[in-house]
């Protein structure tokens, strides 16, 4: 991947693992212009899947903690098809009312 187009995928990954990280939401308008970022970046063969998939994994890894895999399970790339980033917060702990 060209290094001005990995930079910019960079970024505006870890802007959002950064959200995240700070438990914070992530806003529907940057995630989907990630995923059209990605998108373009496999059908101008760029990178591939595999490597995007990748580029994920480390970063999350370096971010959160934890890898895709280890926060949605080892198939989780059945459920959401790429270029679709499960990136949301967790779920605030609800307690039943009396």
């Amino acid at each position: 991947m060209d290094g001005a187009v990995q930079s910019e995928v960079e970024k505006r990954l870890d802007d959002l693992l950064m959200r995240l990280q700070h438990r914070q939401d992530v806003p529907p308008g940057p995630l989907h212009r990630l995923e059209g970022l990605l998108e373009a970046v496999v059908l101008l063969d760029a990178a591939t899947i595999d490597q995007l998939n990748l580029l994920l994994d480390q970063r999350c890894l370096s971010l959160l903690g934890q890898s895709m895999e280890e926060r949605l399970g080892k198939n989780w790339r059945e459920h959401y098809p790429f270029p679709q980033l499960p990136l949301y917060a967790a779920r605030a702990p609800v307690v039943p009312s009396t």
